[in-house]
């Protein structure tokens, strides 16, 4: 893993929000009979 990329911080966000955003929906899609109230669907 090269730790001298240009712009390592914004590739770290990019996979944070990535991985979240696909964890996200995993949740939702899997449950989303009773996962509204978690979604923030209240």
């Amino acid at each position: 893993m090269k730790t001298l990329t240009p712009s390592p911080r914004t590739s770290s966000g990019l996979l944070v929000l990535t991985s979240w955003i696909l964890i996200l929906l995993e949740l939702c899609t899997e449950r989303s009979k009773n996962v509204y109230k978690e979604c923030g669907v209240h």
